[in-house]
């Protein structure tokens, strides 16, 4: 499928809860990781929506935040316009952690972030200068965007057939697993050698602490595998 034509006064907000307004008070309360400083976080592209929009469900695929999952959810699907009277920073997505812990010095000068990756922080101060637009539920958005490939958003197998649409496979973070558990399997074949007797010297102790370090990097794999499998 092509790429999104993006409308740069425009972006999304996937959210776990039904509201009318932003609340600069419950930024935090999404993913909760502020990767990219602290704010309200859009993006431009609609493929990510119903995954950031169901990230607090059981059901999401994968969920590395601070948050906790919930039992009770509400997944809405914001679509923002006001952007193009907001004045961001042009930040490249290598630089956003250097950004993101120096935010004080823009805060003055700037209303956000934009992020080479496609992503917006609208600092807490400018949250009010936005404009919902539409609000939908993840399965209208999905209907009325049939030509997005969008991002895993569920691991229930029924409710993904039901809402239609495109879903991409995930292979880059499957990708990211299959690493992971060819760590697991060279730190198995280095670690049981320093345990056949012998001497143990510096390339010996060496060995031992990279297999070792291996083989957990290995299980933290698998627990990712788990997570994003079909």
């Amino acid at each position: 499928m092509g790429k999104e034509e993006r409308d740069y006064d425009a972006a999304y907000h996937g959210s776990h809860t039904y509201f009318k307004k932003f609340d600069p008070n419950k930024i935090g309360s999404g993913e909760g990781f502020k990767k990219r400083g602290e704010g309200l976080y859009l993006h431009e592209e609609k493929k990510l929506m119903p995954y950031f929009a169901n990230i607090r469900s059981f059901d999401a695929p994968v969920h590395f935040g601070s948050t906790p999952r919930l039992k009770e959810t509400n997944p809405t699907i914001y679509t923002i316009s006001g952007l193009k009277d907001l004045k961001l920073k042009e930040i490249l997505t290598i630089n956003s952690k250097k950004y993101a812990r120096n935010q004080s010095k823009y805060e003055k000068e700037y209303d956000g972030f934009r992020v080479s990756n496609g992503e917006i922080v609208i600092f807490p101060k400018s949250v009010s200068k936005l404009k919902i637009n539409l609000t939908d539920d993840i399965k209208s958005f999905i209907q009325k965007n049939k030509n997005v490939e969008f991002r895993k958003w569920t691991t229930d197998k029924q409710k993904e057939k039901e809402f239609g649409g495109e879903v991409s496979s995930d292979l880059e973070l499957k990708l990211v697993a299959g690493f992971f558990t060819l760590f697991f399997i060279i730190g198995l074949f280095l670690f049981p050698n320093n345990l056949t007797g012998g001497v143990v010297g510096i390339f010996e102790t060496t060995r031992s602490v990279v297999g070792i370090i291996l083989i957990l990097f290995g299980i933290f794999g698998f627990f990712i595998y788990n997570k994003i499998r079909n």
